[in-house]
């Protein structure tokens, strides 16, 4: 879509993430990871869209 971009980011412990050393896979501690990257990148209003698990990630933030 013109005048959009696409961002995907590779959860812990998925695709080519490394998984946490601390087995830390809860809901909140993602969704805190999603904002952090949001954050990085100075977004301060996003569409934001998950799948599975994703979307509950995404529901958390």
């Amino acid at each position: 879509m013109p005048g959009f971009r696409a961002l995907a980011l590779d959860q812990r412990g998925h695709g080519d993430s490394n998984a946490p050393h601390d087995a830390d896979y809860r809901i909140a501690s993602m969704a805190h990871d999603l904002a952090a990257f949001a954050d990085t990148l100075r977004l301060e209003r996003f569409p934001l869209v998950g799948h599975s698990m994703g979307g509950r990630r995404a529901a958390a933030t």
